[in-house]
């Protein structure tokens, strides 16, 4: 864990949940921010498209988009690679062996 120095800060893996269940929560709230990020990225170009881009509201827009978004995409990703240990730490349960198909 010394190579990681962000998952320590923001300790995405300890939980009392089944680590299943907070793997499913940590990837959903990863999309949810990534598509966060998306929804930024696009009014971005839409303001860019509407004022043009050498205008002080496109720079003002983007510079805010660079200080919003990038650190909701590296939080978006330290998630995933939680969710990711969780899966693979943790024993996993035996999978349901089906019934035999009826003939």
């Amino acid at each position: 864990m010394a190579g990681k120095p962000l998952s320590g800060i923001f300790r995405y893996g300890e939980s009392e949940l089944e680590p299943a269940i907070q793997a499913e929560i940590l990837l959903e709230s990863a999309r949810n921010e990534a598509r966060v990020a998306i929804l930024q990225i696009l009014l971005a170009l839409l303001l860019v498209a509407v004022y043009g881009l050498g205008s002080k509201e496109s720079i003002a827009v983007a510079w805010f988009c660079v200080i919003t978004v990038l650190p909701l995409l590296v939080d978006s990703q330290l998630r995933r690679a939680a969710a990711r240990r969780l899966l693979g730490v943790y024993p996993h349960p035996a999978k349901p062996v089906g019934r035999p198909r009826a003939r």
